[in-house]
């Protein structure tokens, strides 16, 4: 699975896995932080997917903001969203691999000194 930020964002390595995830799904995990957003911003990711069980999982460290995800394919076309307030999952299944975007849109931020911090998990 390859990951890539249409902006530069700087690589976070992803620590602690749960283990029941790690059952389930047999992609290594890839953690990593985006481009901060204010409320009512958004950015997207380009990413590339094999084929198999897939997890996109969405927060903003620190409990000040509320991210949403959207995937959709390489045409740009909706597939699905979560929009959770809170951590956000996406659970699917590709039946072909190739390139896919997320676009991650700050719903709520809460952060007195300017915008909130994304992360996204894609396992």
């Amino acid at each position: 699975m390859k990951v890539r930020n249409i902006l530069r964002r700087a690589s976070v390595a992803a620590s602690a896995i749960p283990f029941a995830l790690v059952s389930v799904l047999s992609q290594p995990a890839r953690a990593e932080m985006y481009r901060s957003v204010s409320a009512g911003q958004e950015d997207w990711v380009r990413v590339t997917f094999d084929e198999g069980r897939h997890a996109i999982i969405a927060n903003s460290p620190g409990s000040l903001g509320d991210v949403d995800i959207t995937l959709y394919n390489s045409s740009k076309e909706y597939l699905m969203h979560a929009n959770r307030f809170g951590t956000d999952r996406l659970d699917f299944t590709v039946s072909q691999g190739g390139t896919f975007y997320v676009k991650y849109r700050m719903a709520t931020c809460a952060n007195p000194f300017g915008p909130c911090n994304v992360s996204l998990d894609f396992f």
